[in-house]
């Protein structure tokens, strides 16, 4: 466990050095217009990205989790959020992502969003940025493949 998180530390600091060195394929993705809680996918040509929708009220940097094994995974919780619209299921089949699960634990005021990937998530790079808005905040996770590296 120590290693993966090592290895994810080390490719996060790798696409940081890759964004200094070419800013216009690192930017941020804007939001349309002001809308409630909600998630959405976006299937781009290197990346798939997960844009969840939060009230901003009393926001906290969320917690990845990223889970291989059988049925291998990528767990997000954030915290104080009260309120979300209902349990969201989505099979999507994407490149990367083959399903999106989210889960309000409202007795704890947290939002699980479960993401089913297709391969372990020591393959991908996980990065998360933040977009504020008027009344939300957009938490922009995206993940890419990475091609493997020498066995250690």
């Amino acid at each position: 466990m120590q290693r993966l998180r090592m290895l994810l530390f080390f490719l996060v600091l790798c696409f940081w050095a890759l964004c200094a060195r070419s800013p216009g394929r690192c930017g941020t993705v804007s939001a349309p217009m002001e809308r409630g809680p909600d998630i959405t996918l976006q299937n781009l040509e290197e990346e798939e990205r997960v844009l969840i929708r939060i009230p901003k009220n009393g926001f906290q940097v969320p917690r990845i989790e990223a889970l291989a094994g059988n049925k291998p995974r990528i767990i997000i919780d954030i915290e104080n959020v009260g309120q979300w619209n209902e349990v969201y299921k989505k099979v999507v089949r994407g490149s990367i992502i083959e399903r999106v699960r989210s889960y309000l634990h409202e007795d704890e005021n947290r939002l699980r969003v479960v993401l089913d990937v297709r391969d372990s998530p020591r393959n991908y790079l996980i990065t998360q940025t933040y977009e504020v808005e008027e009344k939300n905040l957009l938490v922009i996770v995206s993940i890419a493949s990475v091609s493997a590296g020498p066995a250690g």
